[in-house]
């Protein structure tokens, strides 16, 4: 029922912006007390590339607007440099915005959840 919801809002918005601060306020997951932050995307609101990464776990919600731990974003920027690609300018977004206790991996149920905004 709620993801009918969310779906419906979502056209509402004429931007990403609008967007983001929807899905920051509103409950899409009980999951979300076990984070400090929504770790929706890192980059560019308009993207050539948008690169899909799974979850935050701790490490990443430590590092408080880092969708990728350190060590993971500087391989990712050889990996882009290896195909002539620049992560500036591109745009980094998860699957499921928060991390889950344990660092265990989201359900199918939970990601569900946060699929219309993908």
């Amino acid at each position: 029922m709620m993801i009918k919801v969310h779906k419906k809002m979502i056209y509402r918005y004429k931007n990403s912006s609008g967007l983001i601060e929807y899905i920051d306020q509103c409950d899409i997951s009980d999951l979300k007390i076990y984070s400090k932050h929504t770790h929706i995307h890192q980059g560019s609101l308009n993207p050539e590339i948008l690169i899909v990464n799974d979850f935050p776990n701790s490490e990443e919600e430590d590092q408080s607007n880092n969708i990728l731990a350190e060590d993971c974003k500087e391989l990712l920027v050889k990996m882009l440099g290896a195909i002539n690609v620049e992560l500036k300018g591109n745009t980094i977004i998860n699957t499921f915005f928060w991390r889950t206790p344990g660092d265990r991996r989201p359900t199918s149920n939970e990601i569900d959840k946060c699929r219309p905004f993908l």
